[in-house]
């Protein structure tokens, strides 16, 4: 009887353990890491817990997913490469102490390729890309890849194709950022062929031949969305602040002003007839541009305006025949002409009207 018992709690244990090994969880990967780099540390080397010397070196030794990399002030004269690896790289005290400055012409600063990189508190300058490449201060050169840009200055860069500033192929976020004084051929200030998100940042004093301060188009139906941001004085032949030539541009709770372009000095819509070409304008302002404020140039390209204000532009609203400018609860007034062209009037909105103060 004591032997049957005695079986029986063995079998129940046995029992017991096997279930258990059954149900555990998987080992937990490795926690994520923060790898530092200081290039003005004595005998910066990255080993035996001292700091890395550069930025790349730290990249490269990050593990492939969930790392961050954190910089301490200095101008760090190198190119970084993501590659497929999911990390951050933040600095410690900002982009107003903290530079990564292009080594070299023909090299572009920051690239993604099919990775996920978080870049907070740098500026990125001295990007020279004469050759037809695309990205100066950061490109993102594969659909897949993704980056986000945050409390970042982007400034003095160029490129002889897109994208002085950004070229973007993937997944593009900038947030809290100041992207100046590039010049490029298309996307001054901004080149996106994939999807772009611009919060709170401002894109000023850039230039290019078309798209001065973004190009939203090329490939595939890119999207830009613009919130709570600023678009100033940039200069194109066409697009100064926006060109969109394919896909689509949404324009939130965002100022478009002293921007110049013979065509489309504001915001400037164009593209194949079969495409998706087309902007919204969403309790937005679109002032004092050098040319007109916003243009539709293409058959089948569509602007919406939607409780937004367009003044003081060379020419308001420029539209007709295929394409089209529909307003909504807006106003256009005080531009040298208000409107050209054909213009859609959905519903409550005011055109034409002059300042009480003007002679």
């Amino acid at each position: 009887m004591r032997a049957t018992h005695r079986n029986y709690w063995s079998a129940l244990v046995a029992f017991v353990l096997a279930a258990a090994m059954v149900v555990a969880p998987p080992h937990q990967a490795a926690r994520a890491a923060d790898l530092f780099v200081d290039q003005n540390a004595s005998g910066c080397s990255g080993g035996g817990g001292a700091p890395f010397c550069t930025i790349g070196e730290a990249v490269t030794a990050a593990a492939a997913s969930g790392d961050t990399v954190v910089v301490a002030p200095g101008t760090y004269v190198e190119a970084v490469n993501v590659g497929s690896k999911v990390l951050t790289i933040r600095s410690t005290l900002g982009a107003g102490v903290t530079t990564i400055q292009a080594p070299a012409p023909d090299t572009t600063i920051v690239t993604v390729n099919i990775g996920n990189l978080t870049l907070e508190g740098f500026t990125l300058t001295g990007a020279n890309v004469p050759s037809f490449a695309n990205g100066g201060g950061a490109f993102v050169n594969n659909s897949s890849g993704t980056l986000t840009v945050a409390d970042s200055v982007i400034t003095g860069n160029s490129t002889a194709a897109r994208g002085a500033g950004i070229a973007s192929f993937g997944t593009l976020t900038v947030i809290n950022s100041l992207i100046t004084g590039n010049s490029s051929l298309n996307g001054g200030g901004i080149f996106n062929s994939g999807s772009a998100t611009i919060i709170d940042s401002t894109i000023t004093g850039n230039s290019a031949t078309a798209g001065g301060g973004i190009y939203n188009a090329t490939f595939g139906a890119p999207s830009l969305q613009v919130s709570n941001s600023t678009i100033s004085d940039n200069v194109a032949q066409r697009g100064g602040g926006i060109s969109n030539e394919t896909g689509t541009t949404v324009v939130d709770q965002s100022l478009i002003a002293g921007n110049t372009a013979p065509t489309g000095a504001g915001v400037w819509v164009d593209g194949p007839e079969l495409g998706i070409n087309e902007a919204e304008l969403v309790n937005s302002t679109v002032a004092d541009n050098i040319g007109p404020g916003v243009q539709v140039s293409a058959a089948g390209s569509n602007v919406y305006l939607n409780f937004s204000t367009v003044a003081g532009n060379a020419v308001g609203v420029v539209g007709g025949g295929l394409n089209s400018v529909v307003l909504t609860r807006s106003l256009v007034a005080d531009n040298t002409a208000d409107c050209s062209g054909t213009i859609g009037m959905a519903a409550f909105n005011l055109v034409g009207v002059q300042d009480a103060a003007a002679p």
